[in-house]
């Protein structure tokens, strides 16, 4: 499954055996035998510069991230710097998996995730992007999740090599 981390407490909630039920990082960008996932924030939250109320705002806010449980219900990273990995991605843990987060672009890359999508065919943001590493996972194609991954790196340096000239 291609979702973020709070998808697996939603499926676990359904399952008859929701232990069962767990994540795993793809290789989308491996190097060196160091797996990388890309992990973000579900939601953006702060205190409004303009708000009347900063300290009741600063109150929920201090709430919600140290006492809300919500990162961990969520099967999320806590907020809080040092706080153990939710059970959801224990998997993420044993296997040593880096995280990488988003990170703006480099002056002059501006628009390179598009335009290296564009170039290389990839279709990162098109419905079907995943169709193909579901159907292979469920038995409806012959092709190798590895193979599937080299086809796409290697479009995807492609399309960056073009980009990048």
């Amino acid at each position: 499954m291609v979702l973020g981390s709070w998808a697996i407490t939603q499926i676990q909630e359904l399952a008859a055996d929701p232990l069962s039920m767990g994540y795993m990082p793809i290789r989308y960008t491996q190097e060196d035998g160091i797996v990388y996932s890309v992990v973000g924030a579900d939601f953006n939250i702060g205190i409004n510069v303009n708000s009347e109320s900063k300290e009741a705002a600063r109150a929920w806010l201090d709430w919600f991230i140290n006492e809300s449980n919500y990162a961990i219900d969520q099967g999320g990273i806590s907020p809080v710097v040092g706080e153990d990995y939710p059970e959801t991605l224990r998997a993420f843990e044993e296997l040593g998996v880096e995280f990488i987060s988003d990170a703006t672009h480099r002056e002059g890359e501006e628009g390179w995730l598009d335009e290296i999508d564009n170039e290389s065919e990839v279709g990162l943001w098109q419905p079907g992007f995943k169709q193909m590493i579901i159907e292979a996972g469920i038995g409806n194609l012959s092709v190798s999740f590895d193979d599937i991954m080299d086809d796409l790196n290697e479009k995807w340096a492609a399309g960056r090599a073009r980009v990048a000239e």
